[in-house]
């Protein structure tokens, strides 16, 4: 039996995930020891890992993530591709209903 000193994290199946990627990517030194499940790893014991870690995971959240005036700006954008296609469509179906009443 053989015994390594580490430190047991627990998170999510994503951010799981995305350590596992991290660790396999090479961006920071190898960490990982143990995949243990879908919610936990156990990796190194080292100094600044924690840091280095948090780095990335920041890094990865804020690219993944809106502030509330993008979402805001998203928003508008989205209405006024709705209000755009929303009356042509309504021109069409005008269109369609008066030629199909020339029948």
């Amino acid at each position: 039996m053989r015994m390594q000193k580490g430190i047991l994290i627990t998170c999510d199946v994503g951010v799981k995930e995305y350590l596992v990627w991290l660790d396999r990517s090479g961006i920071i030194p190898s960490f990982l020891l143990f995949e243990i499940d879908d919610r936990h790893l156990f990796v190194q014991s080292r100094p600044n890992l924690f840091e280095e870690l948090q780095e990335c995971l920041d890094a990865w959240m804020d690219s993944n993530s809106f502030s509330a005036m993008e979402e805001l700006e998203m928003q508008q954008q989205l209405q006024a591709l709705k209000a755009k296609h929303g009356s042509a469509a309504g021109g069409q179906q005008s269109a369609t209903t008066s030629s199909q009443r020339q029948r």
